[in-house]
């Protein structure tokens, strides 16, 4: 029998035997002695203990995280940098069923493999840096990894500062921010490599103990495009409105034309060596989809003289001078959204749909836009004599 069937076993007459040693005075002080020895589980069931080692999100769900990448990242041959990616936030917490102390901990996976297989194949690396809302431990992660060998080292990364098991962690946000770089110095042939959707991280409690959710990255395209693999025409190089009357020049008067964009892939760049650029990529996975480049296109339009940028229009001098004239040049796509004249860098691109010319996408190389340019008054008086504005219009990607 244990020692509490034990005591009761030595009782005589009602009373403990260890009592019997007190005087009468002392009975209640031994019978509270004697009830504490009784129940010693009672006060510790009370408290709340974790049942299992884990991490959630602050709705106490695993459901994957995903983290917020490009659909596609093209390398141009000067590019160093590349454009940056956006910053993950993670709200968490994890709680481990004992009373030791842990570290937050993230895992790699073995479709980390997969990540850095393509990282390779591009000559780039990619680094990742992991802080917490708790301070502590900063986690550093660079794929792949240094010294040659490809593999992943680390194989877990600690986060912010340590906590007790049965406490937790409390609720705690965790930031990713990751960048992308490559050596210009590396020969890098043209090519691209998709990356499907992968889960090649995971949170836990703290190293490879416990469950938590995965963190999942879409799928991926990583592209090395030449800077000549787009070639472009217009079908016309000059627009001529023809002779215009200052007394037709009022609230109402305009004069309209049009142009063609057109692109497709100029064979005779890089000798023709394109890699896999015009077919089609398959990931070496079980059940993978065949990925094709995409490779959106831009036209940025770039006045070269005779006028000056006001908004979304060309204020056009009179020729020789730098006096306006009243007269006005847009342009417009078939949706009637006018066109950013200037030079357009990447992240600009996707707000500016008058200069998305379209794409190269599933195995298709060719795009075509039509250009609308319209005359049109400003509201000032006209003057009499010749104007001539020269816009110089490329094609390039993003």
């Amino acid at each position: 029998m244990n020692k509490v069937m034990y005591g009761e076993n030595r009782r005589r007459g009602g009373r403990n035997m260890l009592c019997r040693l007190l005087r009468s005075g002392r009975w209640f002080l031994c019978l509270a002695l004697h009830c504490s020895v009784m129940l010693p589980g009672f006060a510790s069931a009370a408290e709340p203990v974790p049942a299992t080692a884990q991490c959630t999100d602050w709705n106490n769900s695993q459901g994957d995280i995903q983290l917020k990448l490009p659909a596609s990242i093209t390398i141009q041959p000067s590019m160093v940098d590349i454009p940056p990616i956006p910053s993950v936030t993670v709200k968490y917490k994890c709680s481990v069923p004992d009373s030791n102390n842990h570290t937050v901990a993230i895992v790699s996976l073995a479709d980390a493999h997969n990540l850095i297989s393509s990282l390779k194949s591009l000559g780039l690396t990619l680094k990742m840096t992991i802080t917490d809302s708790s301070g502590g431990a900063v986690g550093h992660w660079t794929f792949p990894a240094p010294g040659g060998g490809g593999g992943i080292y680390p194989e877990y990364v600690a986060i912010g500062d340590s906590y007790k098991g049965n406490d937790g962690t409390g609720e705690r946000t965790m930031t990713i921010n990751a960048t992308l770089s490559r050596n210009p110095s590396q020969s890098t042939r043209p090519g691209f490599y998709a990356i499907p959707s992968l889960s090649a991280f995971r949170l836990k409690p703290y190293y490879n103990y416990g469950s938590g959710p995965f963190l999942t990255s879409p799928a991926i395209r990583l592209q090395y495009v030449p800077t000549c693999f787009v070639r472009f025409q217009l079908d016309k190089n000059n627009i001529n409105f023809g002779p215009v009357m200052t007394t037709d020049v009022d609230s109402s008067f305009s004069r309209r034309d049009n142009f063609t964009v057109t692109a497709d892939v100029n064979p005779n760049c890089n000798s023709g060596q394109f890699g896999n650029l015009l077919g089609g990529y398959t990931p070496q996975l079980t059940g993978a989809q065949t990925y094709y480049l995409d490779l959106p296109l831009k036209v940025p339009f770039t006045l070269q003289g005779g006028g000056y940028i006001s908004g979304n229009s060309i204020l056009l001098y009179k020729q020789g001078t730098l006096t306006k004239n009243g007269l006005k040049l847009t342009i417009t796509d078939p949706d009637n959204h006018p066109v950013k004249f200037g030079e357009i860098i990447s992240p600009d691109a996707q707000s500016l749909p008058g200069n998305k010319l379209g794409e190269f996408s599933n195995g298709n190389f060719n795009a075509k836009k039509i250009y609308n340019v319209k005359l049109s008054a400003t509201g000032e008086p006209a003057l009499t004599g010749k104007y001539n504005a020269q816009v110089l219009v490329k094609v390039e990607y993003y």
